[in-house]
């Protein structure tokens, strides 16, 4: 038996927790004890002490973690942070194990199987932002033209006047010329 008088917790049902009193597991019982300090507060059939449900994604099924998130709502939001730094800092002491994963990775998006993975990724990324790809190459042409660089290769300086290198505009030129 669970307790003299219980077999099981009154509140929540279960068995592994050690029972602490009126038939109350450990933290069944504490959130009584806070209930009754604070009686504007629902003890029974919420999903957390001071919520119904997560904030984030609004769920009941995932139970709650902590600061009115459920389990996977508060890893993302505070978990990624601390991964992030993790592996930024791992990456700068293994250099050399970053260089062959980069090498991996490159050598994975020239197979078939690669490719369609990145076309995928892409897809999704359009449809959560459809401007992404417009986004990103507006801030890489300002970056660039900033530098001093071509717009468009990034790699040599641009022409006095011109924001392309020579190499560039030619190419532009003749492509404009074809399509007249």
């Amino acid at each position: 038996m669970w307790a003299r008088k219980y077999d099981k917790c009154i509140r929540c049902g279960r068995t592994s927790r050690k029972h602490q009193a009126l038939g109350l597991c450990d933290s069944c019982y504490v959130l009584l004890r806070l209930h009754l300090k604070n009686p504007k507060m629902g003890f029974r059939n919420r999903w957390a002490l001071y919520h119904d449900k997560c904030k984030r994604c609004g769920t009941t099924k995932t139970r709650h973690r902590a600061k009115g998130l459920c389990r996977n709502c508060y890893i993302k939001v505070f978990r990624t942070d601390k991964l992030r730094k993790y592996y930024r800092e791992y990456w700068k002491k293994n250099p050399d194990k970053y260089a062959k994963l980069k090498r991996q990775m490159r050598e994975y998006q020239q197979t078939r199987e690669g490719k369609k993975s990145m076309e995928r990724a892409m897809a999704k990324l359009r449809e959560k932002n459809p401007k992404y790809h417009a986004d990103y190459s507006k801030q890489w042409r300002k970056k660039k033209a900033k530098q001093g660089l071509c717009i468009n290769c990034g790699k040599i300086p641009s022409r006095e006047g011109y924001k392309t290198c020579g190499a560039c505009g030619t190419k532009f030129n003749k492509a404009s010329k074809k399509w007249r």
